[in-house]
């Protein structure tokens, strides 16, 4: 729970950052809009991901079959 609470309040805090800024930028394009927003929620999902594999019981995955491996988005390696 205490790291659900953190991953809220994060959220919280990337809300506002993304509010304030749109409150700066009125004309804003979307291309802007969905880059700032994406940064934001991208420092939300890494952070995640680092909470839950760091309570994995498996953290190195050299140790598991390649076939068991996660595979990199961007590249699917």
């Amino acid at each position: 729970m205490k790291k659900q609470n953190s991953w809220i309040g994060s959220f919280r805090e990337a809300s506002d950052e993304v509010n304030n800024w749109r409150e700066r930028h009125p004309q804003a394009t979307f291309n802007e809009i969905e880059s700032r927003v994406d940064e934001k929620l991208a420092r939300i999902r890494a952070r995640m991901i680092e909470d839950l594999v760091i309570e994995s019981q498996l953290t190195d995955f050299k140790e598991m079959p390649a076939a068991e491996r996660p595979k990199w988005a961007a590249t699917g390696e």
